[in-house]
């Protein structure tokens, strides 16, 4: 096995990218898209030889009309299948404007204004590791994954992960996964590294001689490529838009669970798309902020999602209905057949995801609030103190029969 030994990234700059390059100068807007119909996307670029929902007359006159008005330039277009709107992204190209997003939501034409928001992936990579098979393993022996496995390996479970890139050719992923690209790679550097670990945690196989376990081997993972490299930060961002698309496009067909391991600001059109999904009984695990950190809270701070933290970030006593997993040092896929350790909380929101995959296969009926709350109770306190969510625990929650030992 060779592993990658790591280099510690110093801090995590603001995002910078092409496509955000001043993220406050961008706006979103949607149209009410009530009367559109579906039409065939064909084979080309962005839509994949998916099928596409039109633009109306009404909303290509009134976006060009709201850009001559508000000396605005448009960067893309997407509808909103589940919103019933058109999504346009503009570029500010006069003096940025305060009220501008207020003046945009009074206008009868437009159904929502709001600033394009960026939001960061939660993971880095680490300086040393202790490279016994024992510690390599430490994060599935935590959760007790080899009992849990008795009982549910994710079978006839599909989990979104919204994220970047993934290396499909991988030794452990190979055949697992299917991979759908919502970015505009003319303006986006792709990246393997972040999505490609958190695939892994939730979906590498088992028992085939090479790598690592993931958490649910024989769930199926569908990657929703949203994410790309900023190279400022040497981390994985997205924005609004790129979530928007990726999350709109589950509407029509939902995954039993979304894993979304990054955290950003407070998003009113992700909050409406996300809301829509988990009235269809989708299980939501997003990275949970710091506490009181208002400005990177969102999606993990909506009511019904369930919000992840990582074992070692337990100083903070109120974080009564967060859910910990490992994420510290965890042995991770890496593209071209490596795998490296990494740290973060986005590793700990693919163990959970992983383990929802396992009681939702399960339980197939189960509502995903009701999964959450099983999660919660069974969070296991060990010597140190420190709690972690247990996956044998969970179903014995469920199978009163069930042994743990």
């Amino acid at each position: 096995m060779r592993i990658l030994l790591a280099i510690v990234l110093a801090a995590l700059l603001a995002s910078q990218s092409a496509y955000a390059a001043e993220p406050t100068r961008q706006l979103l807007l949607t149209f009410k898209n009530d009367h559109a119909q579906y039409q065939s996307a064909g084979f080309q670029p962005p839509y994949r030889a998916r099928k596409r929902y039109a633009i109306t007359a009404a909303v290509r006159r009134d976006a060009r009309a709201i850009a001559q008005e508000y000396s605005l330039t448009e960067i893309e277009q997407w509808p909103l299948v589940s919103l019933s709107v058109y999504c346009y992204v503009f570029e500010v190209t006069d003096e940025v404007s305060e009220d501008m997003v207020a003046a945009l939501n009074k206008d009868q034409r437009v159904e929502s204004a709001q600033w394009l928001n960026t939001f960061q992936t939660q993971a880095a990579k680490m300086t040393d590791y202790n490279d016994t098979y024992v510690d390599m393993q430490h994060g599935l022996d935590t959760i007790s994954l080899a009992q849990a496995h008795r009982l549910s390996r994710g079978e006839g479970v599909r989990v979104a992960v919204v994220d970047s890139d993934v290396d499909l050719d991988h030794e452990d992923l190979r055949g697992s996964m299917k991979r759908t690209d919502y970015l505009e790679h003319t303006r986006h550097e792709r990246d393997l590294r972040h999505g490609t670990a958190v695939a892994s945690i939730i979906g590498a196989e088992a028992n085939n001689a090479v790598g690592i376990v993931g958490v649910a081997p024989d769930a199926t993972i569908e990657v929703a490529e949203a994410c790309w490299l900023d190279s400022q930060s040497a981390s994985s961002i997205c924005d609004t838009f790129t979530l928007a698309k990726a999350l709109d496009a589950m509407f029509l067909h939902p995954p039993d669970i979304i894993n979304l391991s990054l955290t950003g600001p407070e998003d009113a059109l992700l909050r409406r798309i996300l809301q829509r999904l988990l009235d269809q009984n989708v299980v939501v695990i997003a990275a949970a902020a710091n506490p009181g950190d208002a400005s990177s809270a969102f999606p993990a701070s909506m009511l019904q999602v369930i919000p992840v933290a990582s074992i070692g970030d337990q100083e903070d006593p109120d974080r009564s209905g967060t859910v910990f997993a490992p994420g510290e040092k965890i042995l991770v896929a890496a593209p071209s057949n490596d795998y490296e350790f990494r740290s973060g909380i986005s590793l700990a929101t693919a163990h959970v995801s992983g383990i929802a995959a396992l009681l939702k296969s399960s339980y197939p009926d189960m509502a995903a609030d009701d999964i959450k709350a099983t999660m919660l109770r069974s969070q296991v306190r060990d010597p140190s103190g420190r709690t972690a969510v247990n996956a044998c625990q969970m179903f014995k929650l469920v199978r009163a029969h069930v042994f743990c030992d």
